[in-house]
């Protein structure tokens, strides 16, 4: 990338520069090393915002991501909470009302138009693992803007790694059927 910035800085100084005497060919002039300078604050600001950008990306992802794993967990078995305004109206929660959800985090504050309507063809359970696809990636893309960027990979794999495990238990333990006896107790009472 340095050398990069200084074949740019070369090609671009000015037309007094532009026949230089044979003696002062590889010489450089202090205007030189300033364009040089200037240049390469404007690639490591460049740099920083890209990382700002894809540190903004992760947070709102994890935010998706809770609510896509409660959407899955808790609304596509039993529909919205009655409490809430879907629930009052009683509307199934399917391909076209998901989106509705007014449960926070809402999912239609944080997911752009484009991702609602990929996810809009997915089983709940089929966009939490799209989301974590996503999330990994860029948190991959973020690493190389940290020095340690192979730990940064492998600390942000492990907590998506624990958080899909968790969701996986969470998931058996609401598919495990209730049994006959407890359930016609809690019908009875």
């Amino acid at each position: 990338l340095r050398m990069l910035l200084r074949a740019l800085a070369i090609a671009l100084l000015p037309a007094t520069h532009a026949a230089p005497a044979p003696a002062m060919v590889g010489a450089r002039t202090p205007e030189d090393f300033a364009l040089m300078r200037r240049m390469e604050e404007l690639a490591r600001a460049e740099r920083h915002r890209e990382a700002e950008e894809l540190r903004d990306r992760i947070r709102r992802q994890v935010n998706v991501t809770y609510g896509l794993l409660r959407q899955s967990l808790r609304e596509s078995r039993v529909g919205f909470l009655p409490s809430s305004v879907l629930g009052e109206l009683e509307l199934d929660f399917d391909h076209d009302t998901w989106i509705l959800d007014p449960t926070r985090p809402r999912l239609i504050d944080l997911l752009t138009p484009r991702e609602i309507v990929n996810m809009r063809k997915h089983k709940p359970a089929t966009r939490v693992m799209m989301v974590a696809n996503e999330l990994s990636a860029n948190i991959q893309r973020l690493a190389v803007h940290f020095i340690f960027d192979r730990e940064f990979v492998q600390a942000g794999a492990a907590c998506i790694d624990g958080l899909l495990n968790s969701y996986k238990a969470c998931y058996r333990i609401v598919d495990t059927p209730i049994p006959f006896p407890y359930a016609h107790m809690l019908a009875t009472i």
